[in-house]
């Protein structure tokens, strides 16, 4: 995610992103970048990131996206027959790059450390509210 941002990717469609259908969580392979950016933008898509292991599924090696995630492997140091050979140790997934928080609620506090903020909200499994908060943080 912090790569695709970097290079203004996050809503960018490449040949070979393993994306997500919305409405049944299925997962294909894009071929047609123009195509799934509209699908995108309508929200009937989402592109997925890398949790890299023995069994996640990779774009194609010689798509944009492949090459894209062979560079983050590279950059860790890390090679495919290394991932291969963990097996069920680290198995890998995919995740999506971008969620929705649901049912979000601030209201301004004052409490016995100050004026501050009181934020509460959902995130579907496996996204980390860290990761939101760190994502509210950055400056626009």
């Amino acid at each position: 995610m912090l790569e695709r941002r970097a290079r203004g990717l996050m809503r960018e469609v490449l040949r070979g992103d393993i994306l997500k259908k919305t409405a049944t969580g299925g997962l294909f392979e894009c071929t047609d970048p123009v195509t799934d950016k509209a699908r995108l933008d309508a929200g009937e898509l989402g592109i997925t990131g890398p949790m890299f292991g023995s069994k996640m599924r990779a774009p194609g090696p010689d798509t944009p996206s492949g090459a894209l995630e062979a560079e983050i492997l590279a950059r860790a140091e890390i090679d495919l027959p290394t991932l291969q050979g963990l097996g069920h140790t680290l198995e890998g997934t995919r995740r999506p790059l971008q969620i929705a928080p649901l049912a979000v609620d601030m209201e301004a506090v004052h409490d016995d450390f100050g004026p501050g903020v009181s934020l509460s909200f959902e995130l579907p499994s496996g996204s980390y509210a860290t990761a939101l908060l760190r994502e509210l943080q950055r400056p626009a």
